[in-house]
């Protein structure tokens, strides 16, 4: 877990000092520990990763609907 991101996302009413072990835990174990709301976790992961998805399935769709041909011009990188 050394330099990974660990979200932490304590619910309202939640015991501060339960919430402080589980920061202190993963940062022991080398994860940057960032603190958000259940909701704003979703609309943060939403913008990283669903909407990626979103695009690249929608553009492997479009690539359906273009001629075989332009395959021969793909490149590598």
């Amino acid at each position: 877990f050394e330099g990974a991101t660990c979200v932490v996302t304590p619910r309202a009413g939640q015991d501060e000092a339960a919430v402080a072990a589980i920061e202190a835990f993963w940062r022991a174990l080398g994860a940057r520990v960032v603190r958000r709301t259940p909701v704003a976790h979703d609309a943060d992961v939403a913008w990283v990763s669903h909407l990626p998805h979103l695009v690249a399935f929608a553009f492997a769709d479009a690539l359906r609907q273009a001629p075989s041909e332009v395959g021969e011009l793909a490149g590598g990188g």
